[in-house]
């Protein structure tokens, strides 16, 4: 299922992400220490980055239990590792290169996440039905992260 995630102003980080089983979800990004909103139909989970060294996120229930967390084996390496309610994934980026995530199970290809062109803070995510769509907004989190960071260091 393809979901197009469209920013919601062009001054803005946050997106609206279209095409979800629910109808439109949200992605917002915190502030510093402030965790992130990822809003799915009635659902409002908090995205936590835990330490800036420590290549550890987790998507969290408004109770506090974790949904997904994500860990980075290596730091310098764009290759991540979900572990949640809906099963094991892996998030790669391609190549350095490259924006392109794809999100794998083992080492079947489930899901792509990559932005529309380098002009836009547009994107897009395709991926199979047997990955949750809380997860697939989680994965998209940490690609956008990811992009961010990217973008920051451009500038500098």
């Amino acid at each position: 299922m393809l979901l197009t995630c469209l920013p919601k102003s062009f001054f803005s980080g946050d997106y609206r992400v279209l095409g979800t089983s629910v109808g439109d979800a949200e992605v917002q990004f915190g502030a510093c220490a402030q965790p992130s909103r990822i809003c799915l139909g009635q659902d409002a989970l908090a995205a936590r980055m835990h330490g800036w060294l420590m290549g550890r996120w987790t998507l969290e229930k408004e109770g506090g239990g974790v949904c997904v967390e994500a860990r980075q084996p290596r730091l310098l390496r764009r290759t991540f590792e979900l572990h949640g309610e809906g099963g094991d994934f892996t998030l790669c980026g391609l190549s350095a290169f490259r924006c392109r995530y794809d999100l794998f199970s083992g080492d079947e290809r489930v899901g792509s996440i990559w932005p529309a062109h380098a002009f836009t803070k547009r994107a897009y995510i395709d991926c199979d039905t047997a990955v949750p769509e809380y997860t697939q907004l989680f994965a998209f989190w940490i690609a956008a992260l990811t992009w961010r960071s990217a973008g920051a260091a451009v500038a500098t």
